[in-house]
């Protein structure tokens, strides 16, 4: 409980910020959308890490460099400069070296493990997500960041059956 009481649930230090947008849902706006990429259909969209779609129109957040996080696989990171639907949240950036930077952050131990402990019925918590604490802006012990460690070898060390 300590983690999160440093991290998530500390009101004193400073949040990322992590959007979501449904302008282009991946059910409601269905008509704009392809899996395919064609002349018609030629606005990159992220859907899942797995999944890239082609829209015909741009989305509102299209251009400009985004770290992007799945709301519906596994804790991941991604950045592009591109749109999303529904099931990707992302945080906007000034270019694209912000975004790397930002991303190599995010891929830290201690923001899978808040993830993972908070994952409900294979999705990812939104406002979990938008919780999250910026680097640098909380302090762990050693015995904390082990058990960190230890929890994400277990979680990610499981064989597929």
């Amino acid at each position: 409980m300590d983690i999160l009481n440093k991290t998530v649930n500390n009101p004193d230090i400073a949040k990322y910020e992590i959007e979501t947008s449904s302008y282009l849902h991946k059910t409601t706006k269905k008509e704009f959308l392809s899996t395919q990429r064609d002349s018609e259909h030629c606005h990159k969209i992220i859907h899942t890490p797995t999944q890239t779609l082609w829209s015909r129109a741009a989305h509102k957040y299209q251009k400009g460099w985004k770290v992007f996080l799945s709301l519906t696989n596994q804790y991941g990171i991604s950045i592009d400069n591109c749109g999303m639907t529904q099931s990707i949240a992302f945080i906007r950036c000034d270019n694209k070296k912000v975004a790397s930077k930002m991303g190599e952050e995010l891929n830290n131990a201690v923001y899978k493990f808040i993830n993972n402990i908070t994952r409900y019925g294979n999705f990812n918590n939104i406002r979990v997500l938008q919780s999250l604490p910026i680097w640098g802006s909380f302090k762990l012990t050693s015995a904390e960041m082990k058990l960190i460690e230890k929890f994400n070898s277990k979680y990610y060390g499981k064989e597929k059956k």
